[in-house]
C-alpha cells in the first residue's frame, strides 16, 4: 500500500512539473525615452501573445551578464528574451545556460536565436515597389556588420524585378567616396540609394546629410530603414513594428522550450511606413488616399 501511494505521489509530482507554466524573463536596460516607450511596447507584445509565465526584469546599463544571469537564476527563468544591445551583449553568456531569444537591436546571425532589427528585404522591396514603381536599380552600401542580409536583398530584388548594386564598404570614408562617384553615374529616373541600419554606410552625423542634400538636388529617391530620416527628407522610412515584434519572439520562445525548435536570427517582417510628402512632391511622385491611409506617419502634418 506504501509503494502504490509512493508511486502516485511521485506520477503527480512529475505530472506537475510538466503541466506548470515556463517562466520567460523579458530583460531589458534602463533606458530614457523615446526608447523606453520602445522597449515598453515590444514587453506589451510579448505578454499579450505568451501563453507560458512571463517576467520583466529591467536593468541598469552596464551591469555585466553575471548580474543578469544571478537575476535570471533568481526568478527561476527557464528561458530569456533579451532586449536591446546590452541584452545582446550579455546574452553570449546567458545562452550557455538557458535558451535565449534577442530583439530590439540590428542583430546579426550569433549563436542564439531572435529577430533582427533589419528589414526583411521583401518588404522593403515590395514597398518600394508600392510607394515609387519607377525605380528599377537600387544602390546599396554595407559594411561587414550588415553582410549576412545581402543574399537575402539579392533573392528580393530578383523577385521583384529590381536591379541590386550591393557594395560593401567598411568604413565611413569610404562610404562617402563610393557614394560620392556614385551621383556622377546616377540616373533619377530609374535609380534609387537604399540607407539601412548599417551604423557605418547610412551614418546619422555625416552620411544622411550629405545623401539628403544630394537627392534633393539631383531629385532620386532616397529611402531608408530609420523613421526619423523620412522626417529628416528621405521619401519614406520603413521602421519596426515593436508590438508586433515582442509576439514574434515570444512564439519562438515558447517553441523553443515546448517543441525543441531551433531558431536562427531573422529580419523583422512587420513595419510601419513613414511617408515624406515634401520629398514626394519634390520628386513627382503622387499618392493617392488609400496609399496615405495606410501610411503611419505622415510628414510634413
Amino acid at each position: 500500500m506504501n509503494k502504490y501511494w509512493i508511486i502516485i505521489a511521485i506520477f503527480a509530482c512529475f505530472f506537475a512539473r510538466s503541466t506548470s507554466a515556463a517562466n520567460i524573463v523579458v530583460a531589458y536596460p534602463e533606458v530614457k525615452e523615446p526608447y523606453k516607450a520602445v522597449f515598453e511596447l515590444i514587453v506589451q507584445g510579448i505578454q499579450e501573445n505568451a501563453n507560458e509565465k512571463v517576467t520583466p526584469l529591467e536593468f541598469q546599463q552596464g551591469v555585466g551578464s553575471e548580474a543578469i544571469l544571478s537575476e535570471l537564476l533568481k526568478r527561476n527563468a527557464d528561458a530569456a528574451i533579451m532586449l536591446g544591445g546590452y541584452g545582446f551583449k550579455y546574452a553570449h553568456d546567458i545562452v550557455k545556460h538557458m535558451p535565449v531569444m534577442v530583439g530590439g537591436y540590428p542583430i546579426k546571425p550569433n549563436g542564439f536565436g531572435g529577430v533582427s532589427m533589419t528589414n526583411d528585404p521583401e518588404i522593403v522591396f515590395a514597398e518600394l515597389d508600392r510607394l515609387a514603381p519607377h525605380i528599377q536599380r537600387v544602390y546599396m552600401v554595407y559594411s561587414q556588420s550588415t553582410e549576412w542580409i545581402i543574399p537575402r536583398t539579392q533573392a528580393a530584388a530578383n523577385k521583384h524585378g529590381v536591379e541590386l548594386v550591393a557594395t560593401r564598404a567598411d568604413d565611413i570614408k569610404a562610404a562617402m567616396t563610393y557614394y560620392d562617384r556614385l551621383f556622377k553615374r546616377l540616373d533619377p529616373k530609374k535609380d534609387s540609394i537604399w540607407l539601412t541600419l548599417d551604423t557605418v554606410t547610412a551614418n546619422d552625423q555625416v552620411v544622411l546629410p550629405y545623401l539628403l542634400e544630394a537627392s534633393w538636388m539631383r531629385k532620386f529617391v532616397l529611402f531608408s530603414s530609420k523613421p526619423t530620416h523620412a522626417k529628416r527628407g528621405a521619401l519614406f522610412s520603413l521602421f519596426p513594428d515593436n508590438y508586433q515584434l515582442g509576439k514574434r519572439l515570444i512564439t519562438m520562445a515558447e517553441n523553443t522550450l515546448n517543441n525543441n525548435l531551433i531558431y536562427k536570427v531573422e529580419p523583422m517582417d512587420k513595419f510601419q511606413v513613414a511617408v515624406n510628402l515634401r520629398a514626394a512632391a519634390h520628386l513627382g511622385v503622387q499618392y493617392d488616399e488609400s496609399i496615405k491611409q495606410d501610411m503611419h506617419i505622415i510628414v510634413p502634418r
